[in-house]
């Protein structure tokens, strides 16, 4: 079972997307404005990782998705029913890795933005 972090996905789309993770034994997690400051190994759920840091920045432009607990086949196989589903597309996407556990959601959405940027 895996954990994907939702940051401002509308209404409509994150309840299919929670629908989703039901069917396949993942779970959904919206992360409010106000924890973008904390650690993603906090917003998973990851056991140990505790941070109280509160966000007071502005909201992210647009939507990120971030799977935590899922290996690339689990996340692949999740990503083609998330396409057969017709749900649209978030285009800030990251897997949970050693390197950005201890990151804010804030720093994971800035070097994304970069990456979609080409920078």
């Amino acid at each position: 079972m895996g954990t994907i972090l939702l940051f401002h996905v509308n209404i409509f789309k994150s309840s299919q997307i929670i629908n989703l993770c039901k069917e396949q034994n993942h779970v959904a997690i919206l992360v409010p404005k106000s924890d973008y400051a904390k650690t993603l190994g906090t917003l998973a759920n990851i056991s140990g990782m505790k941070s109280n840091a509160s966000y007071k920045g502005e909201e992210f432009l647009d939507e990120m998705m971030v799977f935590s607990g899922m290996d690339s086949d689990t996340m692949d196989r999740f990503l083609l029913e998330y396409k057969k589903n017709n749900i649209a597309p978030i285009k800030r996407k990251a897997m949970l890795t050693p390197t950005n556990v201890m990151w804010s959601a804030e720093k994971l959405y800035k070097e994304l933005e970069d990456h979609v940027a080409g920078k």
